[in-house]
């Protein structure tokens, strides 16, 4: 059995940020500290930030002359969890934070990237992003009609986000088609499927045999070119239905192999897939 559907991927969701500024009394403390940032090694909550300076402030008289900018700091990073990722010998004399770029909760971000989904019709499931603390958040949706995911992609893509104007959403289609067989007949089918794979991964493509239950198999084929999946659907189709074909045929000898079910059929079954 196979089942096709197309689901759309959000991408693009950064998680609020804020400004930091590090300031020290002494150049040589602030470049070293900046230089450690820029070449990652120093992080925030275990995150690359970017990095500017030092700069001079103006004053002679200045004790905390030299600052450090930080951008792209996650947002819910405070004071001490800034300062825990600097050494107690570079720690700078004075740590500022600016305010978030944007302030939304988890629940509510999600609920506001689904009602604007819905603009474009009725959704067969969505799953929201965490919006935890890394730089980069996706969300997934399904639609109940194909042509309304397409749809979605025109009105939404590279648009603002509903809950920060300075951030844009990204939409992207993916196509998606799942392929059910029994345990048995993916077995004998393996090592033909196995030769295809290459030519799948140069297209993009991910496929994935999932574990088996209950005598079954599930063997999913993603990616964002429909017509490219719908390529390796048919080449899984064609395995699938010559191999089915073959264990219908009545085989001389036991009764076993005349049911195909004997060791000697299942060798004969891959052998003539691979041969068409």
């Amino acid at each position: 059995m196979i089942a096709s559907t197309e689901t759309l991927r959000l991408g693009g969701l950064p998680c609020c940020t804020k400004t930091v500024w590090l300031n020290y009394a002494f150049e040589s403390d602030a470049a070293k500290v900046a230089s450690k940032f820029s070449a990652g090694v120093f992080k925030v909550l275990n995150q690359v930030v970017k990095c500017e300076g030092p700069t001079r402030s103006a004053g002679h008289n200045n004790w905390q002359a030299w600052t450090v900018r930080l951008t792209d700091v996650p947002g819910p990073a405070q004071e001490w969890q800034i300062r825990r990722g600097i050494p107690s010998r570079l720690a700078p004399e004075n740590v500022e934070l600016a305010p978030p770029s944007y302030i939304v909760d988890p629940p509510t971000a999600n609920a506001q990237l689904e009602s604007l989904l819905l603009q474009a019709g009725p959704l067969e499931s969505w799953e929201g992003a965490t919006l935890a603390t890394i730089k980069r958040h996706k969300a997934t949706a399904r639609f109940t009609n194909d042509a309304d995911a397409r749809q979605a992609v025109v009105l939404f893509h590279n648009k603002p986000l509903p809950f920060n104007r300075n951030g844009k959403l990204t939409v992207q289609l993916v196509s998606t088609a799942r392929l059910k067989i029994s345990t048995r007949v993916y077995d004998a089918a393996q090592e033909e499927i196995a030769t295809h794979e290459g030519a799948w991964r140069s297209q993009h493509l991910r496929y994935n045999a999932y574990p088996p239950a209950r005598g079954l198999r599930v063997l999913k084929l993603e990616g964002e070119i429909s017509t490219d999946v719908a390529s390796a659907k048919a080449t899984l189709e064609r395995i699938g239905r010559a191999l089915r074909q073959q264990e219908r045929r009545p085989r001389a000898g036991s009764q076993g192999e005349r049911q195909g079910n004997g060791p000697w059929a299942f060798r004969r079954l891959r052998g003539e897939c691979r041969s068409k």
